[in-house]
């Protein structure tokens, strides 16, 4: 049983797309929300999103999980601000406002920067952490190792 692969593109199946149909559909109704409260808060929206759309473009992996981790914590950096567009009666100024204040693009650009580092910086943590370990692991083997020569002679190293 093999893995099946798209008669048009001829990639397999089972590999992942990029962002899901949900994250689509969320994206397209926030934006389409946006654009019936204020074209202000439409553009902050598409401003403060373009990581996500930088890495969408440029991210070439497998499953695309670079794009997807950006584009989640760009969004959970933007979100804070469109509530307060959004529960503000005049719309329209209060995204002229949260556009004109810096720290909001700190804010939406830094989740950005905290996508990235999680898709660069994690691994290697990971990596070291796992080095770590074995060299652990590692050196209590060859002090076990050392204990049994001790009790059975040098024939237990050569294994014979």
């Amino acid at each position: 049983m093999g893995v099946e692969q798209d008669i048009l593109t001829g990639k397999n199946s089972s590999e992942l797309k990029g962002i899901s149909l949900v994250g689509k559909v969320v994206g397209l109704v926030v934006m389409i929300w946006l654009i019936s409260i204020s074209y202000y808060a439409f553009a902050f929206f598409s401003l403060g999103m373009l990581p996500s759309v930088i890495a969408i473009i440029l991210d070439r992996g497998a499953g695309r999980f670079a794009s997807q981790t950006i584009s989640a914590c760009n969004f959970v950096g933007i979100v804070p601000f469109l509530f307060d567009i959004a529960l503000n009666y005049e719309r329209s100024l209060a995204a002229k406002e949260i556009m004109n204040d810096p720290f909001t693009w700190v804010v939406i650009y830094g989740f950005a920067a905290i996508g990235v580092m999680l898709i660069f910086v994690l691994p290697n943590i990971t990596s070291i952490i796992f080095t770590l370990k074995a060299e652990y692991k590692l050196q209590n083997l060859i002090k076990e190792q050392e204990v049994l020569v001790d009790e059975w002679g040098e024939e237990v190293k050569r294994g014979r």
